[in-house]
């Protein structure tokens, strides 16, 4: 789908404002995938940002515009059941709070329109095409370039000049963004004596990156802050 097709989709927004609605006409359905637990007050707060905005333009929940929210929070099956459950509903466009929520319903469908937020590298994690020509069905906003990377570091030796170890624990199901990075990151690392990664992609892992971590004289955690609760 090309960006004009999007934009025609969500300016629909603006055309029509609250109060326009005719008789008989069917309020408009957006999916909303969170990967947060439905108290997460940061999930709270993002929903919140999303229904001021809604408002602004005209749109009122319960009267001119149905949303579905689903809460998975960070269990990859969980999400890929809350996806399934929303593009089973038919929205007209749904809103993916990250890069394993759309990477789930791009798995779901590619007719879809579906809006991305808060990941890094959709053309490395294979979402778009490019930033100009998106193309297929997604499209949306990054929230991190790899460039910044280097940033983590030269904070890291600003705040700690003597750390000589470092230590980067992260969750692939909910960092998959991290792989693109990767690369960069060791670069960047090369000046440390000792660095590592360490994946946590089971309960037990979670421990062994503690123990890293202890053994290191600083810690790099990658969001999302779910890789280290």
């Amino acid at each position: 789908m090309r960006r004009r097709d999007f934009i025609g989709v969500l300016g629909g927004a603006v055309a029509w404002p609250l109060g326009a609605l005719a008789a008989g006409e069917r309020a408009r359905r957006i999916g909303v995938l969170m990967l947060y637990v439905e108290s997460d007050p940061v999930g709270r707060a993002w929903v919140g940002a999303l229904q001021e905005g809604l408002g602004e333009l005209g749109w009122s929940e319960g009267y001119n515009i149905h949303v579905d929210y689903r809460w998975p929070g960070a269990a990859l099956e969980q999400i890929r059941h809350s996806a399934k459950e929303l593009v089973g509903l038919h929205p007209e466009v749904i809103l993916s709070g990250g890069s394993p929520a759309t990477a789930v319903l791009l798995e779901q469908t590619r007719t879809i329109p579906i809006i991305f937020a808060n990941l890094v590298d959709p053309v490395g994690q294979g979402f778009v095409a490019s930033f100009s020509k998106p193309g297929g069905n997604a499209t949306g906003f990054v929230n991190l370039d790899t460039s910044v990377a280097g940033k983590w570091i030269e904070l890291l030796k600003e705040a700690a000049p003597r750390v000589t170890r470092a230590a980067i624990p992260y969750h692939p199901p909910t960092a998959q963004y991290f792989e693109p990075l990767r690369e960069v990151v060791w670069v960047i690392l090369a000046h440390f004596r000792k660095a590592a990664f360490c994946c946590c992609s089971r309960c037990g892992h979670v421990g062994n990156a503690l123990a890293l971590s202890i053994m290191s004289t600083a810690m790099l955690a990658s969001p999302p802050s779910r890789s280290v609760q």
